[in-house]
């Protein structure tokens, strides 16, 4: 995935856009000498193999996915608030649910990127962690981000936590502290700057297959 890893870092936050990560994965698929696969992503790999099997269905043996489920972020911002339990979170007190942080990222995007790049090893411990079972229907940390002024408040940068061995080792979250040390936090946090041209995409695409189907 773009911004990560060994891959590139585009500069213009436009290049994380769905339409150009789907372009990414075809191209890859066409160096391994390769009609088609079976995908599997996280995250923000997630809308990609569902675009991937939208867009190329014929390129898809199989999809898989962990985390984002099939039509959220694909949709946008706006699509996946909508979706936001307001049991949990008040449309008053938490008017994007969950989803505050990637509003922070398009308001302050500099700042968060600045934040992360602080220190990214503490930045790679603090966020490769479990999750608190005890934390189920109570509203998540990510909730209150741009009240707090950031992902780590008035210190700017991430404290430091004890590492999380059910979940990393230590030689992996060293390895992925370095890849963000070299490849900086921009890359990664473009990918919530393209909600809208994401949108627009999935919803051309819907309406060019509907225009297909015969009658």
């Amino acid at each position: 995935m773009r911004g990560y890893g060994q891959s590139s870092v585009p500069e213009r936050k436009s290049d994380y856009a769905l339409e150009n990560l789907v372009s990414d994965m075809l191209e890859l698929l066409a160096s391994l000498g390769r009609e088609s696969a079976v995908w599997v992503g996280h995250d923000w790999g997630s809308p990609v193999v569902w675009s991937l099997a939208s867009h190329h269905p014929e390129r898809c043996l199989g999809v898989a996915s962990l985390c984002v489920p099939y039509r959220t972020l694909e949709l946008g911002l706006d699509a996946c608030i909508q979706l936001v339990d307001r049991n949990t979170y008040p449309e008053s007190e938490y008017p994007a649910g969950q989803w505050d942080y990637q509003l922070f990222y398009q308001e302050q995007f500099d700042a968060a990127c600045a934040e992360m790049q602080a220190d990214p090893y503490n930045t790679a411990r603090m966020l490769f962690r479990k999750g608190d079972p005890a934390g189920r229907k109570q509203p998540a940390f990510t909730a209150s981000i741009r009240r707090n002024g950031g992902w780590f408040g008035p210190t700017a940068q991430a404290p430091e936590m004890p590492r999380d061995g059910d979940v990393v080792s230590e030689a992996d979250l060293c390895a992925y502290a370095a890849a963000l040390q070299r490849n900086g936090f921009s890359g990664a946090n473009a990918y919530y700057m393209n909600h809208e041209a994401n949108a627009a995409l999935t919803r051309w695409l819907a309406t060019a297959l509907q225009e297909s189907w015969p009658e």
